[in-house]
Formats: structure tokens, sequence, C-alpha cells
């Protein structure tokens, strides 16, 4: 979810569309936490944080566990796989404080 959230931002910022654009279909289709994850990362509450509201650590470690479970039955989760690979962006620049909504800064750093 977080991650598909931080790449839908991103395209929508670099095609244009805008991400108050974005925002306002996730409000009408996703309400709940999609609506909250999407405004913490439209505000830079993920870099402005003393304190994680879900640490990076916490996030990568149930990554890593699902991820286990699908080895174990034979499979792959790759949407998880590549939201570890920018989750391992967040914990590289902000260590401990890491967010998981960083995610969203490491997209838009990767994208350029």
């Amino acid at each position: 979810m977080i991650e598909s959230l931080a790449e839908g931002h991103t395209i929508a910022e670099k095609s244009g569309l805008g991400n108050d654009n974005l925002h306002q279909f996730i409000e009408v289709m996703f309400p709940g936490p999609y609506t909250a994850y999407s405004g913490r990362m439209m505000s830079g509450d993920y870099h402005k944080r003393k304190q994680p509201l879900f640490a990076v650590d916490l996030a990568r470690k149930d990554a890593r566990h699902a991820m286990g479970i699908a080895e174990v039955n034979g499979m792959r989760l790759e949407d998880v796989e590549v939201a570890d690979e920018h989750l391992g962006d967040v914990q590289s620049y902000m260590g401990q404080r890491g967010d998981i909504t960083g995610i969203y800064g490491a997209v838009r750093e990767r994208s350029g």
C-alpha cells in the first residue's frame, strides 16, 4: 500500500497530474488509512518527525517475515521486495528516525 502510494504520488508530480488531484482520488476511492498515509507523504511529515509513527526497522522486519513465508511456499512477493529496497534507502538516510512513509522520499530520489 505505502509503496503504491509513493509511486503514485511521484508519477503524479512528474507527469503534471499533481499530488492534490491524486490525493482527492484517494480520498474518494480509498478513505481511511490510504488517505492518511497520502496526506502524510504530501505534507513531508516523514522527514520532519523526531520519532517515526511506524519505524522503518519494524517495517523491514515485517517485510522480511512476509518474504520468508512466500519463499517457503514457493513464491516471491516482488512488490514487497521493491518496497524493502526503498525502506533500505530510508533506513540508510534516516536511521532509527526513519518512518515507513519515507518510501515516498526514496522513490522521488530514485526517479530523479
